[in-house]
């Protein structure tokens, strides 16, 4: 879950005290001058406090807002980037309170049709229209914490339990989809079998992801419209990072301003194209302050016929659910909480691993512990036509342990298939 701490709120308000609720959050979308922008503003159920954000669409990055009720319309403060002369204070604690480097006035009410306005910069001296027309609604937990408030800006989909992604439609997310409805720059035509994609870039991160362009049989807008939500939460983090130069959204001294996090540490590649099933591969590195960088290598799969991604445990046999204790339990009995369940392989599908992998040298299986992480980090992914079991998710100090543990042709693979996994494969049939 992405969340943003607002801090600060505008010089001379007091920090509310209101339990948690759920706020009604509106996204809008316009021009500030002559510059398209796209924003959201918590309307909340109640007090006198209000949040937001709004980002120059070219750019990308979150800007945070504070809005104020006036007689007649809004009062909104935007805070400046920050500076380590402007945002840090006594022993290099960042300040409490934001530096506000612009004002909004706008007629009207949050929740509205439009808004119309005026953005004053310079002291004034700097005066530019604004226009807004709204996008979409949503619902923002806000909660009040200690001396700050925050409000969750986007729910990010569980992957594991959201197969469709739907939170990241346009109805779930507004202000997301309005933020990635951008001009990707398209990438070359590469052919993968009977198909055909493009990994087009984000120009504002240089990010790439794959769009099918072609391929026989399939539906390509639900197709390309999952890819693009997947794009979206892979895209989110950079966005983030970015929103971090400014004080109300988490930034200090060791932020990176002015990064993506990914700064070119990004890659992508299509492992499997079919009318059935398409295969990802995400990989790279990211870092956006902290202790150390987050090194992946996601794999991800899609159900082309039914739009939805695809599981380990729905292609290959031998997966089973446990509790935090260990015990295999039924997911699908009354009373277990899915939340305390952990999928991962049988011990029959370890025993076979272990006799069927090709071992590396005695210090590396040691070190990395190989084992232990079959149980515990393991996933299937399809590449070209080989079935790879592989280790995944693996944190820092292992990272370097990621690898393939084997892979199989398909046809071999075909008793360790899951009768549904077999049908995603025309060489199966």
């Amino acid at each position: 879950m992405r969340r943003i701490v607002l801090m600060g709120l505008v010089a001379g308000l007091e920090a509310w005290a209101f339990p948690a609720m759920a706020d009604e959050a509106v996204t809008y979308a316009g021009t500030l001058g002559k510059i398209a922008i796209i924003a959201e503003f918590i309307k909340p159920d109640a007090g006198p406090v209000r949040f937001g954000r709004y980002a120059y669409l070219a750019k990308g990055g979150d800007i945070p807002l504070h809005l104020t009720a006036a007689k007649s319309g809004l009062q909104i403060a935007e805070e400046a980037p920050c500076r380590a002369e402007t945002c840090l204070g006594k022993d290099d604690v960042p300040l409490s309170k934001a530096v506000i480097g612009a004002h909004w006035t706008l007629d009207g009410r949050i929740g509205q049709p439009s808004l119309k306005g005026s953005w004053r910069a310079d002291k004034g001296k700097t005066s530019l229209p604004i226009v807004l027309a709204i996008k979409g609604t949503r619902k923002a937990r806000t909660v009040e914490a200690l001396d700050y408030f925050t409000f969750d800006l986007a729910d990010e989909p569980d992957a594991d339990k959201d197969l469709a992604v739907a939170q990241w439609s346009a109805e779930a997310q507004p202000y997301v989809a309005a933020k990635m409805a951008f001009a990707l720059t398209p990438g070359k035509d590469i052919s993968l079998g009977k198909g055909r994609y493009r990994l087009d870039v984000d120009s504002r991160i240089g990010f790439e992801y794959p769009v099918v362009t072609v391929l026989p049989g399939a539906d390509l807008a639900r197709l390309n419209g999952l890819l693009g939500r997947l794009r979206a939460e892979a895209e989110d983090p950079a966005f983030d990072c970015l929103s971090q130069a400014y004080l109300g959204f988490d930034w200090s001294p060791a932020t990176p301003v002015g990064s993506n996090g990914f700064d070119g540490n990004h890659s992508i590649t299509v492992d499997h194209l079919t009318d059935r099933l398409m295969g990802i591969t995400e990989g790279g590195s990211f870092f956006c302050g902290g202790a150390h960088p987050n090194n992946f290598e996601n794999h991800v799969m899609i159900d082309v016929e039914a739009g939805r991604l695809v599981r380990p445990r729905d292609l290959v046999k031998g997966w089973v659910a446990r509790d935090f204790d260990g015990n295999i339990v039924d997911p699908a009995a009354v009373g277990v909480d899915p939340d305390q369940i952990v999928w991962g392989p049988s011990d029959e599908l370890v025993d076979y691993l272990e006799a069927h992998r090709q071992k590396g040298d005695d210090q590396m299986e040691a070190d990395c512990g190989i084992p232990d992480l079959i149980r515990t980090n393991l996933t299937a992914y399809i590449k070209g036509e080989d079935l790879v079991f592989a280790l995944s998710d693996l944190p820092h100090v292992i990272f370097t342990c990621t690898d393939d543990v084997l892979s199989l042709p398909l046809k071999d693979a075909r008793p360790l298939l899951s009768e549904a996994g077999a049908r995603y494969f025309e060489a199966l049939d």
